[in-house]
């Protein structure tokens, strides 16, 4: 004769009370992984001083390097302002040459 599976004769027959508080548990720590990793950084933006001095250039370089497209400004209101990933990113992705000598 076949036996008819009860809801119960499960993974945790008879201990329903056990299986929730695990699920809530294994949820509550998902839930914690997931919110504590939300809170991103806000963008830092610099002004142009700033943004010359945290790459130890001059004003009129970073001009140059804008004009060029190696870093982009951004303007809010009359103010020109830089992100500091992007400097950095810019300064990585940079191969320096001070003396332009021997370009073919």
């Amino acid at each position: 004769m076949i036996q008819k599976e009860t809801p119960q004769a499960g993974l945790f027959a008879g201990d329903e009370k056990r299986f929730r508080s695990i699920i809530a548990e294994v949820v509550e720590e998902v839930l914690c992984r997931v919110i504590g990793n939300q809170p991103k950084e806000e963008p830092k933006y610099l002004t142009r001083k700033e943004a010359a001095t945290l790459i130890h250039i001059t004003l009129p370089t970073l001009r140059k390097w804008v004009v060029n497209g190696t870093i982009q400004e951004r303007r809010i209101g009359s103010r020109i302002l830089y992100s500091e990933d992007e400097l950095s990113q810019a300064i990585k992705d940079r191969r320096v040459f001070k003396y332009k000598r021997g370009e073919a």
